[in-house]
């Protein structure tokens, strides 16, 4: 019987306009304070992607969509440890909110349920480094 698979969502609210907090995340000084050792990523499609936890690659995919000051969509491989083969899609989304503020979303498809909780801890570490 296959896993039944679920969407990890995640988000926190910023009191910037859309185009600040996509520079806020993607210039390499943000990038390195909100993604830190955790995660390394080619800002680009394409690019490579790695998630680390407590310093170990956990997990290796591609950007698989670059939509400035949008959203980036990220293929992210099945870690082996979850018994499954293929990939899960994780998009880091910009949305613009009332007075001057936007919501940082990261939502992930294709997470086996009992491994939820892994990931949404895994996304939330960095969401609230921003």
């Amino acid at each position: 019987m296959s896993p039944q698979l679920m969407m990890s969502s995640c988000s926190v609210r910023d009191p910037l306009e859309p185009a600040e907090a996509w520079e806020m995340l993607w210039r390499p000084e943000g990038k390195r304070l909100w993604l830190a050792e955790d995660m390394a990523l080619e800002t680009r499609v394409g690019g490579r992607v790695i998630q680390s936890l407590e310093g170990l690659p956990w997990r290796s995919g591609v950007v698989a969509e670059w939509k400035e000051k949008e959203n980036i969509l990220l293929m992210l491989d099945i870690p082996t440890s979850w018994k499954l083969v293929g990939v899960s899609q994780a998009m880091i989304r910009l949305m613009p909110s009332a007075k001057k503020y936007t919501t940082i979303q990261i939502e992930e498809s294709g997470v086996p349920i009992d491994r939820i909780p892994m990931v949404n801890g895994y996304w939330m570490m960095l969401l609230t480094r921003i």
